[in-house]
């Protein structure tokens, strides 16, 4: 976790130490503006403009965006900057955070990919897809799964009834029987 404070015009005067470490600068480089060194210059702009916004109004500040590290690469950050206000409400002092979320928004991405290739693949195989969450009694299905049982559009309301309703008669008692030993953590032979 990265910290800082700064004054009420936005300059900086601290950093945790984690913020050294992580950028690999010292207290002499970062002080007041001096941070936009360690930020990527496709990004800057958009960060000067919405902090500068959040400095004229006092509101917080929310963004995610990289910031560049010691070892020559950016990390994606989330960063949260709070106004410290007094009693009439007057900013008295900012007081941010960043939080490294790279993998997270790598792991967002790879499961991006992942399911643009399995719509992709129903797409061809012109399969649909359905869900259920047992526990809750809710589900959802695609539009070509609707399509397939005869729907011009996706159910609303499908849950595990709708399903065992689309199973051929001969096998819903075994699938509702499966179900239950499932949901009650007895397997089902």
């Amino acid at each position: 976790q990265l910290c800082w404070m700064a004054n009420p015009d936005g300059w900086i005067f601290w950093y945790n130490r984690g913020w050294y470490e992580y950028t690999g600068t010292t207290a002499e480089q970062m002080q007041g503006w001096s941070w936009q060194s360690v930020h990527d210059p496709r990004t800057l702009p958009q960060v000067l403009e919405q902090w500068k916004a959040s400095i004229a109004t006092g509101d917080p500040f929310a963004m995610v965006f990289p910031l560049l590290g010691k070892d020559g690469k950016f990390r994606t950050f989330l960063t949260r900057v709070l106004p410290v206000k007094d009693a009439e409400g007057k900013v008295v002092r900012w007081f941010g955070t960043n939080t490294d979320i790279d993998e997270q928004k790598q792991v967002e991405e790879e499961l991006r990919t992942s399911k643009d290739r399995l719509d992709l693949a129903l797409e061809v195989a012109s399969l649909g897809e359905w869900d259920l969450d047992l526990q809750h009694d809710t589900g959802s299905h695609s539009h070509r799964h609707a399509e397939i049982f005869g729907y011009e559009s996706p159910q609303p309301g499908w849950n595990f009834g709708m399903f065992l309703n689309h199973v051929l008669p001969q096998y819903r008692a075994e699938v509702d029987e499966c179900v239950s030993a499932a949901q009650i953590g007895r397997a089902h032979v």
